[in-house]
């Protein structure tokens, strides 16, 4: 852990399930679709459970194989109405904003680094005033190996003129904490994301598990010694 603040320095965040909370977006999209094949609507719950996995991983969670319509129709399906439902519900975690400004008056940068598509991710952290520094966000058409690759952070990186060394990356997900392992950075888990029964969190190999925004929050002043 680094004993005092330094600079260059970053802190880089997955977007869903670490910033912001869009099930809600999700649950609205695949219910709708459920509904055409007579299906039972799904928990907010049961489909957080999937987020973190994307669209795959909720289809078919979503879906019975006895479903007509072919996975990658659905899946298609999915993704154009997520783009129609896109902060229709979808909320920052309590204490979010306020981290992200506490960051900026702070003059430590941050960024985003996130496996959703970037048609999806601007409207997102356009609707709550979310401006990572230097633009600095991180969506799979900017990178050739999405995450678990590193690739993404260590664009990131490059993009705010930050040292590894020095920068930490939080997200809800195993593959972040292995992107982030892998770049170099501090591994932060947050518990308070789409965690699930069969991915413990505990097997991730973070450096640091938070339960908490306010535990992320506390944690990265503890980071930087301020």
């Amino acid at each position: 852990m680094a004993t005092q603040k330094q600079t260059p320095a970053a802190v880089l965040f997955d977007l869903d399930g670490t910033l912001i909370d869009t099930a809600p977006d999700f649950a609205e999209s695949i219910n709708a679709i459920r509904e055409q094949y007579s299906l039972a609507p799904m928990s907010l719950t049961e489909i957080g459970f999937h987020v973190s996995g994307g669209a795959v991983a909720m289809i078919r969670c979503a879906f019975p194989d006895n479903c007509n319509l072919p996975q990658d129709e659905k899946i298609q399906q999915l993704l154009a109405l997520c783009e129609q439902n896109v902060a229709t519900k979808a909320k920052p975690y309590e204490g979010i904003l306020a981290l992200l400004d506490w960051l900026s008056e702070n003059q430590i940068a941050y960024g985003v680094v996130t496996n959703r598509n970037h048609r999806f991710t601007i409207p997102l952290l356009t609707k709550f005033g979310i401006a990572p520094t230097n633009d600095c966000i991180i969506c799979p058409e900017n990178v050739t190996h999405p995450k678990p690759d590193p690739e993404g952070i260590i664009l990131a990186l490059k993009k705010l003129g930050a040292s590894k060394n020095n920068s930490l990356y939080a997200g809800d997900h195993h593959r972040d904490m292995e992107a982030a392992n892998n770049a170099g950075v501090f591994s932060l888990a947050c518990g308070f994301g789409y965690i699930t029964h069969e991915d413990p969190i505990e097997t991730w190999q973070a450096k640091k598990i938070v339960d908490t925004v306010d535990d992320l929050k506390n944690f990265i002043k503890e980071f930087f010694n301020v």
